[in-house]
Formats: C-alpha cells, structure tokens, sequence
C-alpha cells in the first residue's frame, strides 16, 4: 500500500517527512476509484446525472445523484480486487476550527491474490501501473509488467499520451482517456503521424524527474 498526497518533491527540496505521508482513517472521502468518478459535478444542482432521467425539482435531482453514486460506488467495488494496482483517490479535511480545506491524496492498493490486469476495461493498470490524475506521475509499477518491461519506473511523469501533452486532456478523466486510447478514437501520433498499422499500441513519454532536461525524456510504446 502506498499513499501520495503531494507532487514529487524538487531536487532541491527537503525530503517529505512522515506526517506528509497521509494513511486513510475515519473521515476522509473518497473521490475515485480505479479513475471511476464518485463525486457529482460542481453543479450538480442544475444537471442530472448520466442515465437519461430527469428531475424536476432540486430534492429530486439530489436524490437522483444519490442514487447514480451508490451504484457507481457498488459497481466500483464490486470490481475492484480484479484491478491489479487499484488505484484510490480521497482527500482529508485539515486547518483550524475557523476553517477547513481539504488535501487530496492517493491510495494505491496491490493485491496479491489478484491478477495483474483488469478483464472488462482498458485502464493504466492493464499496463501494469497505477496513474495519478492530478499530474499524471506514475505512483507504482507492477513487476514483470508491460510497463515495467519498457522502463517506465515509479516516480516517473507522463508528459505526453500518444504524441499529444498531457495538459490537453485537463478536463478529460483518467477512464475517458484510455477508453479512447482502446476505441481508437485517439490515435498514436508520438512519431508524427498517426499509427494504424500494427497492433494497437499506447505510447507513453514520460521523464523520471520533472527537472531533468527535455534531452532526457523516453518514450515507450505499450500493447493495448
């Protein structure tokens, strides 16, 4: 089990000391699980959520909402020791009694019993890896994976997808992204052009460390 709640210290910067390292205990929410949404929308008073039914009255949709999170949160779980790194994000709520904001963090969870990757969806860990959606770092990697074949290493950030940087897809998630990587809906564009011969692949440019040079940046290409 490996927890992240900040972005890769700096060279320069002091190591990250223990109380940075934040262990999930009572209280904190769950935002995601294995990149599945389990948070409404920031107006989720004024749109209904997906499934074709509508509300006319704000009750109404509050427990609409209701609803289509508790089956997320079911379907999410129900297939979750089948994920092989899962991956949890959630946040804890911190500061003085005058006011509270709340830190994000990730969870990341390796299942011994459990097969490497998922049977029903294309996701990070069909690769053997474990992403966090804020910065797109490599959180853990699988031994004996794709991934960890093609020298992608924990600590890593991902800079590019397919050719296209990773700040185009800022309001895309995590699932969105690699169903369409699957579908082929977004083509492989890292060598200039699109890739559709072959097998389907993903590529991957990442660097170790985000100050390293632009000469050092690797890119890696991954079955689909």
């Amino acid at each position: 089990v490996l927890t992240r709640n900040a972005c890769r210290p700096l060279k320069s910067a002091a190591p990250v000391s223990p109380d940075m390292v934040f262990a999930p205990r009572k209280g904190d929410r769950i935002l995601s699980l294995n990149y599945r949404p389990l948070t409404p929308p920031s107006n989720w008073l004024h749109s209904d959520p997906p499934g074709g039914v509508q509300a006319w009255s704000v009750d109404g949709r509050r427990l609409l909402w209701k609803q289509h999170l508790e089956r997320e949160w079911a379907d999410a779980l129900a297939s979750a020791q089948s994920v092989n790194p899962t991956y949890v994000e959630l946040d804890r709520g911190v500061g003085g009694w005058l006011s509270v904001s709340y830190e994000p963090y990730g969870l990341c969870i390796v299942w011994k019993e459990a097969s490497m990757s998922p049977s029903t969806a294309f996701l990070p860990s069909t690769l053997g890896i474990a992403l966090d959606s804020r910065d797109f770092a490599v959180c853990a990697v699988m031994p004996g994976s794709d991934a960890d074949k093609a020298g992608v290493t924990t600590g890593a950030t991902i800079t590019k997808v397919n050719g296209e940087k990773v700040s185009s897809f800022k309001a895309w998630s995590l699932a969105s992204l690699f169903r369409s990587v699957a579908c082929g809906s977004l083509p492989d564009l890292s060598k200039g052009e699109a890739v559709t011969s072959g097998p389907a692949q993903v590529s991957f440019t990442f660097v170790r460390h985000p100050l390293d040079p632009p000469s050092s940046h690797q890119t890696v290409s991954l079955p689909v």
